[in-house]
């Protein structure tokens, strides 16, 4: 009887202190976030960019996400994943990343959303009107799948749903979610510039022309002055320019030009290069049957090396290509096409 007696105050010593961890735990959870992120890849660890982006805030970063309420559940999941991540940004930024998560429309009549709407409207923040369907019945609900950030009176706008044609609603989700890190860092890194950083897009050995590159100055022209720089008139790169892009030079760059680069970088500057060591156009088998890929001669192999980098002489064939459509004859005047796999595509 003694040893039941025994027995019986041990298993409810056991459930006391079992209960009291968990109360514990739960107490130091809500003062502390932390997660582990056990992918291969670290998707959900902030990388040292953002980690350095936040741990150096000079005064408040405010969020406000406008994901609150009655929400479906793809759109709870980005809601959720909105909060996590934003928590980890706390857990580095400290008292400098404040967040708080509100349904813009709650609470509100008719006139009172219109207004909401139309402010929201001017800071870019879009409606997105979602069918819930309930017990059979399909209503419409309005939600604000996006963010704003203030900081020292400065305020910019995040949209945190990314869609694309083509693509399925949880694939939309699952992409928005990966992004979530780079547009709020990429935004904080936004509302913080008092200036705007100038770029440079190099001319004078064959690049790329205007037309070619205006999808890649329209993205970055929201964050960067970018103008473009001809080698050809100037005797040295100014150190304005925060970096300098150099975009599929097709021709060989002289000793002089390749003299100015260098000294570019080395008084601190960057240079993205887009260099492609082999002439193989897709117009050129447009045009022929066939065409024989050579190697571009552009004269900046040995500045390559010295910066440590090898552009191969190289092609790479993927089997599991996209096909390109081909003409294969005619069908009275029309021409005929058919689908063909360009190994290079």
């Amino acid at each position: 009887m003694v040893g039941s007696g025994n027995k019986k105050r041990n298993a409810i010593l056991q459930t006391v202190f079992v209960l009291a961890l968990l109360i514990l735990l739960n107490v130091i959870g809500a003062y502390v976030f932390q997660r582990i992120d056990l992918t291969k890849e670290k998707r959900f660890t902030l990388t040292k960019s953002t980690k350095n982006l936040v741990q150096n805030l000079d005064d408040v970063i405010f969020i406000k996400v406008y994901l609150e309420g009655e929400l479906p559940a793809g759109i709870k999941r980005l809601r959720n994943s909105t909060n996590e991540m934003l928590s980890e940004f706390k857990s580095y930024g400290g008292s400098d990343i404040q967040f708080l998560f509100e349904n813009p429309l709650a609470g509100l009549s008719d006139e009172e959303k219109q207004q909401v709407l139309i402010q929201l409207g001017k800071k870019g923040i879009q409606p997105t009107n979602l069918q819930v369907q309930d017990d059979g019945a399909y209503s419409e609900s309005i939600i604000f799948p996006a963010a704003s950030i203030f900081y020292k009176g400065r305020e910019t706008s995040v949209q945190l749903l990314e869609s694309k044609i083509g693509q399925g609603p949880q694939q939309a989700i699952n992409s928005s979610i990966a992004l979530l890190e780079y547009k709020f860092a990429n935004a904080i890194n936004t509302v913080q510039r008092t200036s705007t950083p100038r770029v440079a897009i190099i001319e004078g050995h064959g690049e790329m022309g205007s037309n070619q590159l205006q999808g890649m100055v329209n993205v970055l022209a929201p964050f960067y002055q970018v103008e473009r720089f001809n080698m050809n008139d100037h005797l040295y790169i100014p150190d304005r320019y925060k970096c300098i892009i150099i975009a599929k030079p097709t021709e060989s760059f002289p000793e002089p030009d390749k003299y100015k680069i260098d000294q570019y970088l080395m008084n601190g500057g960057s240079i993205l290069w887009f260099v492609e060591s082999m002439y193989a156009e897709l117009d050129s088998l447009r045009n022929n049957n066939a065409f024989m890929s050579v190697a571009r001669d552009l004269n900046i192999d040995d500045q390559l090396f010295k910066y440590g980098v090898r552009v191969n002489k190289n092609l790479v064939q993927d089997m599991v290509c996209n096909p390109i459509p081909l003409m294969t004859g005619y069908l009275g005047d029309t021409p005929q096409y058919d689908l063909f796999p360009w190994l290079y595509y």
